[in-house]
């Protein structure tokens, strides 16, 4: 061995000698005593390609499709040539159906309609839509095809007749046939059938026909002679019979060439092609026009006189009527009580005409056709231009629905498509409005459920109406409404219904909010959750909105505060609804919020004061059926005791996860979840047992009703709860060991077969379909009839009640099991909401906070890191401990990776136990903290006691003539 090996050999031990000197002579020296300055987490500014689905209904906007007060093409005839189009409408608006024919370019035709099959008005009356069905549509319905084309339509009250062009033009016609308006020898015609009243008039070939009410009239052809069958109440065809069963000649006397026939059940008027018009029938409240009060009925047409002017067009609706003449003037006479008729006049038994003041701007050219509905007019000009009067409540007139009603007549360009010309406009008293264009298209405004536009979407379809500069993070949905933030910003969005009183999504207009608006007030917060309350309390509803921010003392509040849900405190006004969000801080900011959750009266918190350290349950507003195990409060009331892990509301009740502890201190004591529940329980869902209410909180799945038993219940050997999601009916249980559900299963909203596994569920039960690892488990808002989650891997599965095709699965048939949801282009989901009737999805992905520092994976779903085992943090910018708890003696200093262990242990994971008085440097300590003394030290408790012989020479000294003697052996061989 040389002598340089041999040197560096003895250097090694005299080294390995001084630490081992120190570790048991010195104190503990820790070399990071400096943590190392914290890098800034950060995330990129922007984000990009997030998309918005949506599915099932959007009858209130809440899927923001479109934007219904401005003319939309009808979905079923994009692309094709409609060349009619038809309403059935009874005096009071409420009964509407919709025909249309579409003509295609090989000669074909189809006739398609929608609507109700049945009419309230006369409810032994069925399959009003020549379906040979009861059931309703919102959208067109084929209803017959023909190899030739319809040359013409027309409706009644409760029946469609309309003429094939062929050679014998055939009449066919459905519906209703109570005064033989359809043909002598049945009561109603379930399907489009050939009309044998023809055969009555074998030589009759007619050109066009019209209905009203329930009576039928067709014009002859090249003769224009008019023919009319059916309903004759008070005499109005001008003929004796009350009820006419053929086609019989009509007027001869009064007028030979017939352009139009309206009317109403009990009155009619005829139109000539030379601008004469004829009226006979009742005239209540002077809807003739003739004679003034003294006609109460005139059995034989007269003609109304304008002013000698030739008259272009006619509209009658119930007991009101107006025309337009040949010198660009409008008429009115009758009644007006709905405000419709372009005039503030509301009776007259003359014509009167509709000052040109109240034209804006005044008419140049004339009008050339009128439609009238319910409460809305629209008048179309020789030119093209529209003018529109009266209800825009709907959006019905094509115009912003800011405009709420319009006085007198406005010249609208926006009820006509931007570069189109309408050819025909019908008025419809389910306030819409459809515009046929020259083009043969076929455009609908006013009432979304009405406008013959998809109503229930059964798959995910985009919001389009989202600008792709607006990138959401979170969505939120309740009872037809819909909310969501912005990424980064919190900006928070609404839309959906907006009726008063609770139009506070927009409280510019009166309207369901159609597409997304930013709420205003909200714009310079960070919205981080929202909760929305939603019931029917006192038979009123009751909607309140909870807006979290990242300030954690503040919240906003809008809606409802009729039981102090808001907290605003005793005296404060609740019965006015807030329809702009008001900041609230409790108790003077000392109030710290962690979330919020509504129901229809009350509210919890997870929260607690400044002063504490743990989260409590924080209550407030009513206790109707218990909710608040409290009497109704104004404000917050701190309820629990124990420390609050999770706190979720329904509509009547209330559920928190706890955080409790039992047994003895230190190692002995344990640790574990327990979740309780008060308030409704009709359904079963704070599983007790029984379908019975609580005042007070009880151990849900313990059916014992003292909250305070030992007794067993479901959740008494599972430590850990780490979420709970309820609603009116059903409640979710995450566990350590499973998903667990609670509630009503009419539709197999647990996830389970009713049919199988019953209609209600009292006591919680494991359900294994529903993975503990989903990112989101969500109820819908705030029924509970059908739920789903979100998994990490981006996929979003449903189950339950599907009438709406809520469920996104392309049908709508209810679904018992977890069912994979089809998003488009097989994009990630990244979050999901529940409404009543509708469901909504982002899809995308989330980045993670500065990249995971590149010591980590990115979940794209969720945007938190995965860090690799020596890593930890949401950046994965922080040291882990070799063992992260410490051995459950101290706590992690993540900035440096080493545990801070309790004063009892000591070690890198604080693996040992702490010897007393580190055995006074007089020997070493074992792992189990007990003292192995070193000789000539007598072995007590702490190796405090020398030996006799050693008093003055301790191991210290021997230790420090161990490396003395080794310094001499290492001078030595230097100087061989």
């Amino acid at each position: 061995m040389t002598s340089r090996n041999l040197s560096f050999k003895l250097l090694i031990v005299l080294l390995c000698s001084i630490l081992i000197a120190n570790s048991i002579y010195c104190k503990s020296y820790n070399p990071f005593t400096k943590p190392r300055a914290k890098r800034l987490s950060s995330l990129p500014s922007t984000v990009s390609g997030r998309k918005v689905y949506g599915f099932g209904s959007n009858a209130a906007g809440q899927l923001g499709q479109e934007n219904y007060y401005i003319p939309q093409a009808i979905d079923t005839f994009k692309g094709k040539n409609v060349s009619f189009v038809c309403a059935q409408q009874d005096d009071s608006g409420s009964n509407v159906r919709v025909f249309f024919v579409v003509s295609e370019t090989t000669g074909e035709s189809k006739l398609y309609g929608m609507g109700s099959s049945t009419n309230t008005l006369s409810s032994t009356v069925n399959y009003l839509l020549g379906l040979n069905t009861t059931s309703s549509f919102t959208v067109p319905q084929l209803i017959a095809s023909y190899s030739v084309g319809i040359k013409s339509l027309a409706c009644g009250t409760e029946h469609v007749i309309y003429l094939l062009n062929n050679g014998n033009s055939d009449l066919y016609g459905f519906g209703n046939n109570n005064y033989q308006q359809l043909g002598k020898g049945f009561d109603y015609l379930v399907a489009p059938t050939n009309l044998t009243i023809m055969d009555s008039v074998p030589t009759l070939k007619l050109a066009k026909v019209f209905a009203f009410g329930y009576s039928s009239f067709g014009i002859q052809i090249s003769t224009n002679l008019l023919y009319g069958w059916g309903d004759n109440a008070f005499q109005k065809m001008g003929i004796t019979d009350y009820i006419v069963q053929a086609p019989t000649l009509l007027g001869t006397s009064y007028y030979t060439t017939v352009q139009k026939v309206v009317g109403y059940s009990r009155s009619m008027f005829v139109l000539t092609t030379d601008g004469k018009l004829f009226a006979g029938g009742s005239n209540d409240e002077g809807v003739l026009g003739i004679n003034g009060t003294s006609i109460t009925q005139q059995a034989t047409p007269v003609q109304v006189q304008l002013n000698g002017e030739t008259v272009l067009d006619i509209s009658v609706y119930k007991l009101g009527a107006l025309a337009s003449t040949n010198q660009n003037k409008v008429y009115f006479w009758g009644k007006n009580d709905m405000a419709s008729f372009c005039t503030s006049t509301t009776s007259s038994y003359y014509p009167v005409q509709v000052s040109s003041a109240l034209f804006s701007p005044s008419l140049s050219t004339t009008i050339t056709q009128i439609t009238t509905a319910y409460q809305h007019s629209v008048l179309l000009t020789s030119s093209g231009d529209v003018y529109v009067c009266g209800d825009n409540s709907e959006g019905q007139l094509g115009l912003n629905p800011w405009s709420s009603s319009v006085t007198g007549a406005v010249k609208s360009s926006t009820t006509v498509p931007s570069g189109k010309t309408a050819s025909y406009i019908l008025a419809v008293s389910s306030k819409n409005t459809f515009v046929l264009t020259t083009d043969n298209g076929v455009y609908s405004m006013g009432k979304i459920s009405t406008t013959g536009d998809q109503v229930y979407y059964t798959s995910p379809t985009v919001l389009s109406t989202i600008a792709s500069n607006v990138q959401f993070d979170h969505v939120y949905a309740s009872n037809g409404v819909s909310f969501a933030t912005e990424y980064l910003t919190g900006k928070t969005w609404a839309w959906g219904s907006n009726r008063s009183p609770y139009n506070f999504l927009n409280p510019n207009i009166y309207i369901d909010q159609q597409v997304p608006r930013a709420i205003p007030e909200l714009n310079s917060y960070n919205v981080t959750g929202i909760s929305i309350g939603y019931g029917t309390y006192s038979s009123k509803v009751q909607t309140t909105v909870f807006f979290m921010t990242n300030v954690s003392t503040l919240v906003l509040a809008m809606g409802s505060n009729s039981n102090g849900q808001m907290g605003l405190g005793t005296g404060t006004s609740t019965s006015n609804v807030t329809l702009i969000p008001r900041t609230i801080q409790y108790e003077n900011g000392t109030i710290v919020i962690e979330s919020v959750s509504c129901g229809a009266i009350h509210t919890i918190m997870k929260a607690r004061r400044t002063t504490a350290t743990t989260m409590s349950l924080f209550v407030m507003g009513g206790n109707s059926r218990g909710q608040i195990a409290n009497v109704e409060k104004e404000a917050p009331i701190r309820l629990s005791t124990n420390t609050v892990v999770m706190a979720a509301a329904g509509p009547f009740h209330s559920t928190y996860v706890s955080y409790e502890s039992k047994g003895g201190s230190g190692t002995t004591r344990t640790y574990f979840n327990r979740v309780y529940g008060t308030g409704d329980s009709t359904y079963g869902q704070l599983g007790f047992g029984a379908l019975t209410a609580s005042s007070s909180f009880r151990e849900i799945g313990n059916v014992n009703s003292n909250s305070n038993s030992n007794s067993v219940g479901t959740f008494t050997n599972i430590t850990t709860i780490t979420n709970i999601i309820t609603s009116a009916d059903s409640t979710f249980i995450v566990t350590s060991v499973g998903v667990y559900v609670v509630g009503d299963n009419t539709y197999g909203q647990l996830g389970l077969d009713p049919n199988l596994n019953g209609s209600r569920i009292t006591t919680p039960v494991l359900n294994p379909s529903i993975p503990i690892t989903a990112v989101k488990i969500v109820i819908s808002q705030p029924d509970g009839y059908y739920a789903g989650f979100l998994t990490a891997s981006g996929a979003v599965y449903m189950f339950g009640l599907n009438d709406k095709g809520q469920l996104g699965l392309g049908h709508q048939n209810n679904v018992y099991t977890p069912t994979k949801v089809p998003i488009p282009n097989g994009e990630l989901a990244i979050d999901v909401a529940l409404g009543t009737e509708h469901s909504l999805i982002i899809t995308g992905t989330k980045p993670c906070p500065g990249d995971c520092n590149y010591k980590g994976t990115c979940d794209p779903v969720t945007g938190f890191c995965t860090c690799e085992d020596s890593f930890t943090g949401f950046d994965c910018d922080l040291y882990n401990c070799v063992d992260p708890k410490c051995n459950g003696h101290g706590t992690c200093d993540t900035s440096i990776g080493i545990c801070t262990c309790d004063d009892s242990y000591s070690g890198v994971s604080c693996e040992r136990r702490k010897c007393p008085n580190d055995c006074n440097g007089n020997g070493l300590c074992s792992s189990e903290g007990v003292c192995q003394c070193f000789t000539g030290y007598t072995q007590k408790i702490d190796c405090a006691t020398p030996d006799a012989g050693l008093k003055s020479f301790d191991a210290k000294s021997i230790v420090t003539l161990i490396l003395i003697a080794l310094s001499v052996v290492l001078l030595f061989t230097n100087r061989n």
